[in-house]
């Protein structure tokens, strides 16, 4: 009798352990075949990793030629380690990644990265200003306009491009026109007289909320204070509850509102201002979007004392701003005979504006002149058809001067979310 237990003498046992002989046989023999073809394989590792170049196919084991990847056959314990040294990747970076070229890692141009570089470097450096306290809807726009700079609040748009003239920052970022107020030509004025530049401009939609403190019922509140604009541009939402509201008091700037009532807590008090304010405030939104206009945008513009007239932006898609100044001229269709200069370069007039000079305000340069223009107009002043058109204008008015060339936005800006 057999020392297997199996092997008892029974047929049916007999049977059983042939069956299994025979199956031990063919996997020791199919493994063997294997072993032959495939000598990486080894038989003490029952869990491999993926990443092992055993597991690797043959097909992408022939692209790696180089000999800082061959793999070592004797430790395939760990996984194969891609080795790239310094000399390798600023010599020749194609031999490590098939189809790159020196100016691209991975689909990341080097070039674009390096200015973004300067970009930040530069942004850090700069001083910003812009009108409110913070959380003013100018300190969005400046956000927007110079992100990564230093910001520096200012009482009013006055003293904003007053630090911006005395050179104490280098860039001012403030509010030029809205739906209520249209343009403001005093601005204009100081731009001309001080030579100042347009480098940029936002459209920011202004949503204006009720902001309360927190233990604030909407339902307690008596008195509304914020700026006359704000105030303006909620009418309809003052008056339909004009029972409750028994006093409206009138602030600089909506951001200084909110902080002020963060600051001193007066009873049965909210404001209009912005989610930015009830942000930085630890405000309560009382109400949101009470404007009148669900869009209700306000153009703000970046000045700066140089021209700047941006690179990496097609020409096409900019925006000119230009004054020029007319003589006294008793006969008709003198700006119609300057504007002819624009139709016959096609380039289509954004905005005209005008207004009397008066003999109080002339200064050297506007003597003999009446009325000065104000003209935005598509295309940059590298365009040379542009450039045509500003040298036929040079002919007939003898005061021109370009504001500056600035990308053209056509989309609002959202409120702080």
């Amino acid at each position: 009798m057999s020392s297997y237990p199996c092997f008892t003498g029974h047929p049916v046992h007999t049977l059983v352990a042939l069956r299994l002989f025979l199956s031990v046989s063919v996997f020791k023999r199919s493994r063997a075949r294997r072993l032959r073809k495939y000598p990486m394989r080894s038989t003490a590792n029952t869990h491999r990793s993926f990443l092992h170049p055993a597991c690797i196919s043959t097909r992408s084991r022939r692209v790696s030629t180089h000999p800082s990847k061959t793999v070592n056959r004797n430790s395939w314990r760990t996984p194969a380690k891609m080795v790239i040294t310094n000399e390798e990747l600023y010599s020749d970076p194609a031999k490590l990644f098939p189809g790159m070229t020196d100016r691209s890692i991975n689909g990341i141009y080097l070039s674009n990265e390096r200015l973004d570089v300067d970009r930040a470097l530069e942004n850090r450096r700069r001083k910003v200003a812009y009108c409110g306290s913070p959380g003013a809807y100018s300190e969005l726009a400046a956000m927007e306009l110079c992100p990564g700079c230093e910001y520096i609040s200012s009482a009013s748009w006055g003293s904003t491009v007053a630090d911006l003239i005395a050179g104490d920052v280098d860039r001012a970022v403030v509010p030029v026109e809205s739906f209520y107020t249209k343009r403001i030509r005093i601005l204009y004025d100081v731009m001309v007289r001080h030579d100042l530049h347009i480098v940029d401009e936002l459209f920011l939609n202004v949503s204006h909320m009720l902001l309360g403190l927190q233990e604030s019922n909407p339902s307690d509140i008596k008195r509304i204070v914020s700026h006359p604009q704000a105030l303006l541009q909620c009418e309809k939402y003052i008056r339909s509850k004009e029972n409750q509201y028994q006093q409206l008091m009138e602030l600089p700037d909506t951001a200084e509102a909110a902080r002020q009532l963060a600051l001193l807590r007066p009873e049965h008090t909210a404001v209009i201002s912005s989610r930015r304010c009830a942000y930085l405030y630890n405000l309560k939104v009382l109400d949101d979007t009470i404007q009148d206009k669900e869009n209700n945008p306000t153009r703000f513009v970046a000045l700066a004392r140089e021209q700047i007239v941006p690179e990496d932006i097609e020409p096409s898609k900019c925006k000119t701003s230009i004054f020029f100044a007319l003589p006294e001229d008793d006969k008709p269709g003198a700006l119609a005979k300057a504007l002819e200069f624009f139709s016959e370069n096609e380039i289509n007039l954004i905005w005209l504006d005008s207004r009397k000079l008066y003999p109080g305000e002339l200064t050297e340069w506007m003597e003999g002149l009446s009325f000065l223009f104000y003209v935005n107009l598509e295309g940059s002043v590298k365009e040379q058809r542009v450039q045509n058109a500003l040298e036929s204008l040079k002919g007939v008015a003898p005061f021109l001067r370009v504001m500056g060339s600035h990308k053209m936005h056509k989309k609002f800006l959202e409120d702080f979310p």
